[in-house]
């Protein structure tokens, strides 16, 4: 199984992580790097308008699609409502 991240899901997840968790920036930037090293990195250009009530979600999507993935494992209730996304499943982590 692969990691497939982009720009975008790497930015959030810095925005999340300080936010929410309030983890330092700098453990941020070596985080968000560690992942990069370990996954396929795509570029989204904005084409899937899938998630309406949350338009920043559809990077995911599109995400997930560029890299060919089999499996989203996310939190996000509009991405669960899914369940299903092009083929790919759509899941919690707890689910799996």
């Amino acid at each position: 199984m692969k990691s497939i991240t982009s720009p975008e899901i790497l930015d959030e997840l810095g925005r999340v992580l300080i936010r929410k968790f309030d983890v330092p920036k700098d453990n941020v930037t070596e985080y968000t790097r560690g992942i990069l090293l370990a996954s396929e990195v795509v570029f989204p250009v904005g084409e899937v308008k899938v998630i309406k009530e949350d338009p920043t979600d559809n990077v995911i999507l599109e995400t997930a699609y560029l890299g060919k993935a089999d499996l989203i494992i996310s939190g996000d209730k509009h991405l669960l409502k899914l369940k299903q996304f092009e083929n790919i499943e759509i899941k919690k982590a707890r689910a799996l």
